[in-house]
């Protein structure tokens, strides 16, 4: 069940809409607490419709959504995110930033650690990103990473300046066709 509340967690519902893949589209206004990263699989198209607002939960410590095959050596293709309220709650997610870019030399770069950032995608051809408002994260917006044919349009950036928050859509290579 979606509550939308803000209040009870939506992850699990939202997951389950996605795992299908095709189109998912949700339409209810409302605020949807996220507590674990949603992943979005090849073939899927997530639809938010204005006032749809996603929110990190209070230390939860995770990107809110990533494709599939973001930390492993798959690969996914054909996704695209329209729309929505992207919202890290950068000052209750439990992360500090200053902290993270001090010591980024310190920690190897891993997948699998979460860094503050947002939105994250890697190993995918074909991504589209577009009317989407990306709040407060902890670090980047979104990461975009050994990317092929890969769109991102319209979309609006509104941070929390103070925290440290860096990038609003971070490239890493090999990234092609963007």
């Amino acid at each position: 069940m979606l509550y939308g509340d803000g209040i009870h967690d939506d992850t699990q519902a939202l997951q389950t809409l996605l795992d299908p893949c095709g189109i998912v589209t949700i339409e209810k206004p409302g605020t949807y607490l996220i507590r674990k990263t949603l992943l979005i699989h090849s073939d899927t198209r997530l639809v938010l419709a204005p006032g749809v607002k996603l929110l990190a939960a209070p230390l939860s410590k995770c990107a809110l959504i990533e494709n599939e095959h973001f930390a492993d050596n798959g690969r996914d293709a054909n996704i695209e995110i329209i729309g929505g309220i992207w919202d890290g709650n950068c000052d209750q997610m439990g992360l500090d930033a200053v902290y993270e870019a001090k010591h980024r030399e310190d920690e190897p770069y891993s997948p699998s650690l979460f860094k503050g950032k947002l939105i994250r995608f890697a190993h995918i051809d074909r991504l589209m990103l577009e009317k989407m408002t990306v709040r407060n994260p902890v670090s980047y917006g979104i990461q975009i990473a050994d990317a092929v044919s890969f769109i991102v349009r319209d979309i609006y950036f509104d941070y929390n300046h103070h925290f440290g928050t860096t990038d609003g859509v971070h490239v890493n290579g090999p990234s092609y066709n963007g």
